[in-house]
């Protein structure tokens, strides 16, 4: 503000991230699986672009102290695998295809104004 830029920034929010969801009593560890099933598909219904953020620790199902973390972790992978129109990918490929489209939709909107 101070400098009266603007800067260049693309904020992708995290949905669900390993400790919070995991420790949440609203959902115990046996129900987590359903509930991040619930919780994607809420935010796919409304069109939305996150991030799952699960630890390294916490996502192999053989460590034996975050066990039931891991499993659910693996069954969100594999719930996402299921689903052809949800994309999932890393930040960097995200990004460069976000700049592109946005590239493109201003272009093409200067098209429109002449």
């Amino acid at each position: 503000l101070e400098n009266q830029k603007v800067l260049d920034i693309i904020e992708i929010p995290t949905f669900m991230m390993d400790s919070n969801f995991m420790k949440n009593p609203e959902f115990p560890q046996e129900n987590a699986l359903y509930e991040a099933k619930r919780c994607i598909d809420e935010f796919y219904n409304v069109g939305g672009v996150a991030a799952i953020d699960w630890h390294v620790r916490t996502s192999f199902p053989k460590n034996k102290r975050f066990k039931k973390w891991g499993e659910v972790y693996v069954g969100i992978l594999e719930y996402l695998s299921t689903k052809e129109d949800i994309w999932v990918t890393n930040y960097e490929t995200y990004i460069s295809w976000f700049k592109s489209r946005n590239k493109e939709l201003m272009s093409n909107q200067k098209s429109d104004q002449t």
